[in-house]
């Protein structure tokens, strides 16, 4: 066998030749738009009704609070998780034992 002939590297692809450039066209600038004149501009271009007041709303009756009682029981039957009930979910949820505050 006889050693064959390396091929030729290929060292750069031929380049296209440069297509000439076209000729510069001026450009148009854009047309300027003048500010509307006074006298065209109506002095009220459309009627604004004034603000109406918003009718009073009744305050509802709020009943007396009686003086035996006092207003935490109240403020209890509101909010159905005190402290001590949520403090207590917490040391369930994390696995630890409730701290007592004494």
């Amino acid at each position: 066998m006889r050693p064959q002939p390396a091929p030729t590297p290929v060292v750069a692809a031929p380049r296209p030749e440069p297509k000439p450039a076209a000729p510069a066209k001026p450009v148009a600038p854009p047309p300027f738009v003048a500010p509307p004149k006074p006298d065209a501009v109506k002095s009220e271009p459309f009627k604004v009704d004034p603000p109406r007041p918003e009718p009073a709303k009744p305050e509802p009756s709020k009943p007396e609070p009686s003086k035996a009682e006092s207003p935490e029981p109240a403020a209890q039957a509101q909010n159905p998780f005190s402290v001590e009930e949520i403090e207590a979910e917490f040391a369930r949820l994390l696995g630890r034992p409730l701290d007592s505050k004494n």
